[in-house]
């Protein structure tokens, strides 16, 4: 546990130094997530710059009972070529922070009921 606590140190420090640095996003997730001894949430998507076909992860965290921020650190594109990096594992990137408000949270006692309200919400 100790070295990958000293690696979420290294990769917040070299991010809030103001240089650009070379990170991946699973060792930004994970480096906040272990900042705060696991105690929030750490969410994986398909990523958008490689269409899909690796998984990119996300830092997310609560605010009382109705907001949540979600963090990620998403590849930059190049100003000369105006494309992102195709190297995947360790890029050049930006901190994108989501500001999310929660809506409704409904609770159901069958999987089909969950399913129906989330194809087909109620008014």
């Amino acid at each position: 546990m100790a070295p990958l606590v000293a690696l979420a140190r290294l990769a917040l420090s070299n991010a809030a130094s103001g240089v650009r640095k070379r990170l991946n996003c699973w060792i930004v997730a994970m480096s906040l997530w272990l900042m705060t001894h696991g105690k929030q949430y750490v969410a994986v998507r398909r990523s958008h710059a490689f269409r899909g076909k690796i998984p990119h992860f996300l830092y997310a965290y609560a605010v009382g009972w109705r907001y949540f921020k979600v963090i990620e650190f998403v590849p930059i594109k190049d100003l000369e070529t105006g494309k992102r990096s195709r190297f995947f594992f360790w890029f050049p990137g930006k901190f994108r922070v989501i500001h999310c408000r929660i809506e409704a949270v409904r609770c159901w006692a069958t999987e089909a009921q969950a399913l129906a309200d989330y194809y087909f919400k109620r008014p």
